[in-house]
């Protein structure tokens, strides 16, 4: 979420929302976007 600029609240709620509707949906949803979204630069860690 954070590196979309987007509040991370907003993302649980909706995965935590997915993952009643379509369990096998959600986890696989997450195993594809542990795949697909970037790391986050190292200097975007560092600047908290």
């Amino acid at each position: 979420a954070e590196y979309f600029a987007i509040d991370p609240t907003i993302i649980r709620l909706i995965f935590v929302g997915a993952a009643f509707l379509n369990p096998p949906g959600a986890v696989l949803a997450y195993i594809v976007m542990m795949i697909v979204v970037p790391v986050a630069p190292l200097s975007a860690s560092l600047e908290k």
